[in-house]
């Protein structure tokens, strides 16, 4: 199990941003928002703690700041989203990797995947959409 504890900002995105966020659910509008903002790089901290069972993570520096805080292994677990909406998410690891599955309703369609992994020492949230991959790369503060 890999250990993301710490305090992460976001240094710098690559890919398909706007494209991703269309497909998590955010309209024109906020993604307009976000865009201006460059996608909360110097801005968006992802604080995290974590257990042998879940992880925390507070969202910071983006349009609102939130809390998620979810089990490794259990299904469709309802957190809010730093848009200010819901989500059913689930992770599951996958070597190194946390791998977080979610649906804006219990019974709606799947959202883009996202992977969370290190690479050296900066950290990267990998997302997978219909026009190519998007990654957010964070660096300990």
């Amino acid at each position: 199990m890999t250990d993301f504890t710490g305090r992460w900002k976001l240094v710098k995105v690559e890919g398909e941003a706007d494209t991703f966020l269309s497909e998590m659910g955010l309209g024109w509008a906020m993604r307009k928002m976000i865009g201006a903002m460059g996608y909360g790089v110097g801005k968006m901290i992802q604080d995290i703690k974590m257990s042998d069972s879940e992880i925390t993570i507070s969202i910071e520096g983006v349009p609102k700041t939130s809390v998620q805080s979810l089990k490794f292994g259990e299904s469709d677990q309802e957190t809010n989203t730093p848009d200010g909406g819901t989500i059913f998410a689930t992770l599951q690891w996958d070597g190194p990797a946390l791998v977080m599955t979610a649906k804006r309703t219990k019974d709606g369609p799947q959202l883009p995947q996202q992977r969370r992994y290190l690479e050296g020492d900066m950290m990267i949230l990998e997302g997978t959409t219909s026009k190519g991959p998007f990654k957010r790369i964070f660096a300990k503060e």
